[in-house]
């Protein structure tokens, strides 16, 4: 899904066959300043913003792939003298030029959050919060929608089943809560130009510990937990399946440990993984999730079940544990 912004119309529906793009976007360089030139067909779609000064991003889409920056101008040059497209011309304000010029360039933060644990009404109120620049996609069945932020401000939304235009009307949310709803989704948030995170390192930190990587941490309670999963799913005595127990868990801890709160979508355990998305120093969710799983296995005497286990899980990262000065 390409969006522009459409409010300022310049040129609307030209065909590509009568003009030489190149030289199109010399001309509205001199004559509007900044906005975009945008080209669709059935089969694909392209757009390029630009400044006075020079082009400052493109994007192009087709069933071949996609492109983006200088390859995707070059192709769009090529496409236009190939076939025919329509093409429209936008003026887009200075201010807001760089905003949708580097939209495409955003980087997730957040994945795959499942809309059964996290409420996008929750999730737009997080990114307003947070000050986003950046955007919320939002995977509903076969269609997808866009909210655009720009600062932590809602500036927008677009839809596939509306022709992917912007929108700038709120009210229109209310399309995206019912098919989702009905649907079911996943969101996923992007940023553009995420800030520099400045820590400071306590003087308490075990020496050796910024030695291991927090993906080795990670892979480490990634087994723990498995291990334990494992347990309570043979256990005759525990009704409910280990993935309800940690949600519980985490969401009865997240008065404690924020970033546990299901809703926050910060701290994720899913397919057997655990997703760090937030800024969260990892020592933190260290004691976060060991803490759960002590939890677990003692509020549901499991303490026996698990002894096997447990030894097994020491011999392996026995390295890892001496260093981080973990007893379990």
């Amino acid at each position: 899904m390409i969006v522009v912004p459409y409010e300022d119309p310049v040129f609307e529906q030209l065909n590509t066959y009568y003009l030489d793009i190149s030289k199109v976007l010399e001309h509205f360089r001199g004559s509007i300043g900044s906005g975009a030139v945008r080209l669709r067909s059935q089969e694909s779609e392209g757009v390029i913003f630009f400044d006075a000064d020079d082009v400052l991003n493109a994007i192009f889409k087709s069933h071949n792939g996609e492109f983006s920056g200088q390859e995707a101008v070059q192709e769009i040059f090529n496409q236009a003298q190939q076939r025919n497209y329509s093409l429209d011309i936008y003026h887009i304000d200075q201010d807001n030029i760089l905003y949708w010029a580097n939209i495409f360039l955003a980087s997730p933060i957040y994945k795959d959050l499942s809309s059964e644990f996290t409420d996008l009404q929750g999730l737009i109120k997080k990114q307003q919060e947070e000050n986003l620049t950046g955007y919320i996609l939002a995977d509903i069945n076969q269609d997808q929608a866009l909210l655009f932020f720009n600062s932590g401000q809602l500036i927008g939304a677009a839809y596939s089943w509306t022709s992917d235009e912007l929108n700038r009307t709120p009210q229109k949310l209310d399309e995206i809560h019912e098919r989702i709803h009905k649907n079911g989704a996943l969101h996923h948030v992007y940023q553009i130009a995420p800030e520099k995170h400045t820590f400071v390192e306590s003087d308490e930190v075990h020496p050796t510990e910024e030695t291991i990587e927090a993906d080795d941490i990670y892979t480490m309670f990634e087994d723990l937990l498995d291990k334990t999963r494992s347990v309570v799913t043979n256990s005759r005595s525990v009704k409910e399946d280990f993935s309800t127990l940690l949600r519980k868990k985490f969401l009865e801890k997240a008065n404690i440990y924020p970033f546990l709160d299901p809703f926050a979508a910060e701290l994720e355990y899913k397919d057997g993984k655990i997703y760090n998305y937030s800024d969260v120093d990892k020592s933190q969710v260290v004691k976060a999730v060991l803490e759960s799983i002590k939890e677990i296995i003692n509020e549901n005497n499991l303490e026996k079940k698990m002894n096997k286990e447990l030894e097994a899980w020491r011999n392996n990262y026995s390295h890892y544990l001496s260093d981080l000065n973990i007893h379990f």
